[in-house]
């Protein structure tokens, strides 16, 4: 019972990130992704801006987090999240800002904060450390939500202002409850890094995970990524039980004017190839079908770099740079994708 407790704190610390890179492999790996169990539903609802305040959980063992990342001018990207953990009866805050500049990091901070101090609200997105964080939202209209986002650590700071360009849906997964409060949003403000400030616009993302509990690294672990075409956004996630079986979700958004759940069944998420990296086979290159109704994806996904980290070897994490390439069609009308985004694999067990 200890040993299971202090192994339920270890993998509740961290679903983090960090570096390195090699060409992929060509061949069989057991991670195809193709076998989605029969009674699995995602199953989407509407928001609204009070989905997105802090939740907290009954549980003794929890993690919550909010996620920010973004595609940016003069080649940067950014990936940023606050997560609260709760082990035993001791709660504190972990804050993660990464910056890339063409998928290579140069910035990549963590910073640790006593509960006690940060502020969080539990009737509107709102999180306030002192003088050196404040993410807030605004807004009425799910469709056009707006985020503001300061952080201030010691190599870098941001000022960001996101504003959604699509109405955000939310849904229980085997991983624990997950809302995409913006599935695209425009982005604008600076970056200071090593006191050098760069004004930056690009287009963003952000989501918010919760009831995040010691069952979800029950789970092998999952994939997750998204890409935009011309009016659409497509968020796409595989929660992996086993390595041999897999939960397929896929959400397609129109810009202002609503969303779509593909049912499981009519998804597959194909690793077509695979690189050896830090001791493991992962998956590099992804192939995405889906079919519904009047509307056809078909997209490739190739990775540019990979960002990793491990914690006491429980938990490894990859985030992906990626290049999407494809098209969607919906109502006999196709719309290219050709794009850079950002993805990410986690993996909580050696089996």
């Amino acid at each position: 019972m200890a040993f299971n407790s202090i192994l339920s704190s270890l993998f509740m610390l961290f679903l983090l990130s960090s570096s390195s890179i090699n060409p992929p492999i060509e061949k069989y790996s057991p991670l195809t992704f193709t076998s989605d169990l029969p009674d699995f539903s995602f199953n989407t609802e509407n928001i609204t801006l009070c989905d997105d305040a802090f939740h907290g959980s009954e549980v003794l063992h929890f993690t919550e987090w909010w996620y920010f990342d973004a595609e940016l001018t003069q080649g940067y990207t950014l990936q940023f999240s606050i997560h609260v953990y709760n082990i035993f009866t001791e709660g504190f805050v972990a804050v993660n800002l990464n910056i890339y500049h063409y998928g290579i990091p140069v910035v990549q901070e963590r910073d640790i904060y006593p509960i006690d101090i940060v502020e969080l609200s539990k009737s509107s997105p709102s999180v306030h450390i002192e003088d050196k964080l404040n993410m807030k939202g605004t807004g009425n209209d799910p469709s056009s939500l707006s985020y503001t986002l300061f952080y201030n650590t010691r190599n870098a700071s941001i000022f960001l202002e996101y504003i959604g360009l699509t109405e955000g849906w939310k849904g229980v997964t085997p991983a624990g409850n997950w809302a995409v409060i913006l599935p695209k949003a425009s982005v604008s403000g600076y970056l200071i890094i090593n006191n050098s400030r760069y004004q930056v616009t690009g287009i963003g993302y952000h989501d918010h995970n919760w009831n995040v509990t010691i069952v979800t690294g029950m789970n092998f672990g999952w994939i997750w990524g998204k890409t935009n075409s011309q009016s659409y956004t497509i968020t796409w996630s595989d929660i992996l039980p086993t390595w041999y079986q897999d939960d397929p979700i896929l959400v397609v958004n129109k810009e202002k004017d609503g969303y779509i759940d593909i049912p499981s069944s009519n998804i597959h998420i194909i690793a077509r190839g695979f690189s050896f990296k830090n001791g493991y086979i992962i998956p590099w290159r992804f192939h995405i079908l889906a079919e519904y109704k009047d509307i056809f994806i078909d997209i490739f996904i190739d990775t540019s770099t990979v960002d990793y980290r491990t914690v006491f070897g429980l938990i490894n994490y990859w985030r992906y740079h990626v290049h999407c390439t494809g098209s969607i069609k919906i109502a006999g009308v196709t719309e290219k994708i050709d794009e850079y985004n950002i993805a990410e694999f986690i993996r909580f067990r050696f089996y």
